[in-house]
């Protein structure tokens, strides 16, 4: 699926895009809070500086890099997400669940009452260096 596509039907009130193969495409600066993109393909996809607060992007994909640098992960849920291709430099990651999740580059991400890859709650707040 396309950016233009997505967005179009995200705008017409979609949100369900499960299974979704968004390979390659660029959706920086997105505003997609709530979207389902659970076992979603996102290798190589830009997201940076998109709003995907209170997404479900468990199960997800993204080995093969992309970028959700700058991105608001807020209450997301990034369950056995494979991220770990994936540049994630100033994410906000406050309230989200990566339980059993690989992430890619953490650098400055802001993280308070956050459940790690371990299944372990991380109070907070801090910022990663």
């Amino acid at each position: 699926m396309t950016a233009e596509e997505l967005l179009r039907r995200y705008a017409d009130g979609e949100r369900n895009f499960a299974g979704i193969d968004l390979s390659g495409v660029n959706l920086t600066k997105a505003e997609l809070s709530g979207i389902n993109l659970c076992r979603a393909n996102l290798s190589r996809a830009d997201l940076s500086w998109s709003n995907l607060s209170g997404a479900n992007l468990s199960h997800t994909n993204a080995s093969n890099g992309g970028s959700l640098s700058g991105a608001n992960l807020s209450g997301t849920n990034l369950k056995k997400a494979n991220l770990t291709g994936v540049e994630m430099m100033g994410v906000n990651l406050e309230n989200a669940d990566t339980e059993g999740s690989r992430l890619g580059t953490l650098e400055s991400a802001f993280i308070r009452n956050t459940i790690n890859p371990e299944g372990i709650l991380i109070e907070g707040p801090m910022t990663v260096e």
